[in-house]
């Protein structure tokens, strides 16, 4: 099955919200990646955030640059149409965990339009278990 250009831009799009905007603690581009506003289903329920003011609870939540630098992670990324899945494993500095030594697993679908993420389904962090 080949894989579309929409399809590897949008893991692209994925990649920047992983590594660089997690991963460097540079959640200013929460704006340049999503929204203006996107809907989020979670284990607490639906609901639709302002990206604007969304980011800065982020980085309230995470911290920066700094913090961000004990996160530890891999994953698989998953395409088709207008949707990437990703499958991964995180340690360090994600809500959930008791320690940044914990392993944090997570599988997490988003759905995009026109480069920017617009919906996403994400149940939640299992603890200490080794995917």
């Amino acid at each position: 099955m080949e894989v579309s250009s929409v399809e590897e831009k949008n893991k692209a799009v994925i990649r920047r919200w992983i590594e660089v905007m997690y991963g460097e603690g540079r959640f200013e581009l929460m704006p340049e990646l999503a929204g203006p506003k996107y809907l989020r289903h979670e284990k607490t329920g639906t609901f639709t955030v302002d990206v604007e003011d969304y980011w800065k609870v982020i980085r309230d939540r995470y911290g920066g640059a700094e913090k961000a630098k004990t996160l530890e992670q891999s994953y698989e990324l998953i395409a088709e149409g207008d949707k990437v899945c990703i499958i991964g494993t995180s340690r360090g500095f994600r809500e959930g965990g008791e320690s940044d030594s914990d392993v944090l697993n997570y599988v997490q679908v988003f759905r995009l339009l026109n480069g920017k993420i617009v919906e996403t389904w994400f149940p939640g962090f299992v603890l200490n278990v080794e995917w």
